[in-house]
């Protein structure tokens, strides 16, 4: 599909392509905008600007406000979806939900979707025209029969994806890598303020109605055209669990909460549930304290780059710029643990993530896991991701237990010798199973596993080989992952294709049934743009295994002091009704290396 957006409002033509993406692969996205744009849009550029061509169909966005009502309406192939909703006076009171049983003072008008009435093409003319648009005729979109099944809402239910308060999350951009989390966050991109601009205040609050306003009218479109419905409803933010949280500090119960979501973002019932099982294992686990930080150390080196794979990070080489490369990283540890005690932060979890960390040879593994545990004493959690089977040795495994490793995480991603070849893994099933026997054998108590679901060929058949041979090696935890497709991977760029939504939806499916056999509980979940069949990943484990590190990360609930190329550092002020603000390093080794001072003083300059 290729499309070109006309639209008054180009800030959020990223945030309405991703609408898109819900139902159709998008090829290619122009906007023209109708509307001057602002200073603010120039500086932020957060619209795509691919230039318009001739192949492309016409995606029509109007969006006014008259008498107190914010009016929303889109029109494409021939049909056209309209929501209205009374523009936010006092926004703080426009951004709770209402209490459990009460009534909303604010309802978003039902949603009409139809051929296009006469006053819209008048609209959309005057307006492509950079005109006075016409007005709508009420009685129209009134008489226009509904399709999709939108039912009046609350104000609160155009809101869909990270809450309000992230504003420094949506200014400083999407997070790298850090631990198993997504590579990017486009629910912290949400309509950010200008620098300058009070952090999470009114105005974030009001921009962030108009846009979810706007997502929902389009997704009532795109439903209609498309007749189909995307498991995850609306949402296209990496945090879904985030609206269960809302919901509940408004008061109502998990499983209230879950319903709300259901009714408001068309999510299916079966991923409510979902989010409502894991808000509870959450809460089960020890709350983080504005007196904790985690630790996030990145070892951006692999063997060999995975066909799927986009994050920063580079094959290892003869090892001597593995050597420079840890010179500068002990170099900002060294500052990151006293920055911590000067702070009176206590450590709570440890996490050394990649990459693949065990991709370094012997010696400078040893190194890594000495200055780290010197450094960072008796973490509450000791994460090392081991994830190739094939850099796996005694030596290495003996060297984490000597250091206090509680967790490693070996990963085989699929149990299938010929998808291993295909996405570039240079090991086999046999290994995955020999490190772990290994691992097991030497006195880990706590093994993960990852699997990737969709990856390509692969069948439902394919994958419950895959799961058959996990789930006999009886690991802590499984986490379920969703192919994605991301445009800087090899993948992409060899012009791979997702499998079908139900082959992917079977595949998940049969996860969750092997986490159960395994007596598994889902414990974090996210969610990445260009995912197979719109599912999510799932992180599952036993009872008293969850990785408070994954919660931490996904759930922004706790500071993270985070070294080494690619990683963000993020301070928490606050609870989930406060602001996020993050502190970036560059992605480059080379860079890295060179500006490792630098980095340092970022983090310095962060939480003092």
């Amino acid at each position: 599909m290729k499309i070109a957006l006309v639209t008054p409002l180009p800030r959020l033509a990223n945030e309405l392509c991703d609408v898109l993406r819900l139902f159709w692969p998008v090829e290619a996205f122009a906007v023209e905008a109708t509307a001057p744009l602002t200073a603010e849009d120039l500086a932020k550029a957060q619209f795509t600007a691919s230039p318009r061509t001739g192949d492309m169909e016409t995606l029509r966005h109007e969006f006014t406000q008259e008498d107190g009502l914010w009016r929303c309406a889109f029109v494409f192939r021939g049909h056209v979806a309209e929501r209205t909703l009374p523009v936010p006076g006092a926004k703080r009171a426009c951004c709770a939900f209402p209490p459990a049983g009460g009534e909303a003072a604010d309802k978003a008008a039902p949603t009409a979707v139809a051929s296009p009435p006469d006053g819209w093409a008048a609209a959309v003319q005057a307006t492509a025209q950079d005109q006075a648009p016409a007005p709508f005729e009420p009685s129209a979109w009134e008489q226009a029969a509904p399709a999709g099944g939108a039912s009046a809402t609350d104000a609160q239910a155009a809101i869909d994806g990270a809450p309000a308060v992230d504003a420094q999350a949506a200014i400083d951009g999407a997070p790298a890598v850090i631990g198993d989390a997504p590579a990017e966050d486009d629910a912290a991109r949400d309509e950010a303020p200008p620098a300058g601009a009070s952090q999470g205040g009114d105005d974030l609050l009001y921009r962030r109605l108009r846009k979810r306003l706007c997502k929902l009218t389009l997704y009532d479109l795109c439903r209609a055209v498309a007749g189909t419905r995307p498991p995850w409803g609306s949402l296209t933010g990496i945090r879904p669990t985030r609206l269960l949280y809302e919901a509940m500090a408004g008061g109502l119960s998990p499983e209230a909460g879950a319903k709300q979501l259901c009714e408001q973002f068309d999510v299916s019932p079966e991923k409510g549930d979902l989010l409502r099982r894991i808000v509870l294992a959450q809460a089960a686990l020890p709350a983080p304290s504005p007196d904790e930080a985690d630790v996030y150390v990145s070892i951006p080196f692999c063997r060999t780059r995975c066909a799927y794979c986009s994050f920063p990070g580079e094959a290892l080489g003869r090892g001597e710029r593995a050597r420079s490369y840890l010179d500068a990283l002990f170099f900002e540890m060294d500052h990151a643990a006293r920055l911590m005690r000067e702070q009176g932060l206590a450590l709570r979890a440890l996490y050394i993530g990649g990459g693949t960390p065990t991709a370094l040879d012997e010696a400078d593994f040893a190194r890594l896991l000495a200055r780290a545990a010197a450094l960072f004493p008796h973490p509450f959690e000791f994460t090392v991701e081991a994830g190739r089977p094939d850099t796996l040795t005694p030596a290495k495994l003996n060297a984490m237990l000597e250091r206090g490793v509680t967790r490693i995480s070996i990963n085989p991603q699929t149990m299938n010798d010929a998808t291993l070849r295909a996405i570039g893994r240079d090991h086999t099933a046999r290994q995955t199973e020999d490190a772990f026997r290994l691992a097991r054998e030497m006195g880990f108590p706590n093994i993960n596993m990852d699997v990737i679901a969709g990856l390509p060929a692969e069948t439902p058949a394919d994958f419950a080989r895959t799961l058959a041979r996990v789930t006999a090696l009886a690991p802590e935890s499984l986490t379920v992952h969703t192919l994605a497709i991301k445009r800087s991977s090899r993948l992409h760029l060899l012009g791979a294709t997702l499998p079908p939504a139900e082959a992917v939806a079977e595949m998940i499916r049969l996860g969750e049934e092997a986490a159960a056999l395994l007596r598994m509980e889902p414990y974090y979940l996210y969610r990445q743009k260009y995912m197979a069949g719109q599912q999510q990943n799932v992180g599952y484990a036993k009872p008293g295994f969850a990785c408070l590190y994954n919660v931490d990360i996904m759930e922004e609930t706790n500071a993270i002091i985070a070294c080494g190329a690619g990683a963000i550092s993020k301070r928490v002020l606050g609870d989930r009704t406060l602001r996020i603000e993050r502190a970036p390093n560059v992605t480059d080794v080379t860079e890295y290396i060179a500006r490792a001072a630098e980095m340092a003083a970022r983090k310095e300059t962060l939480f003092r």
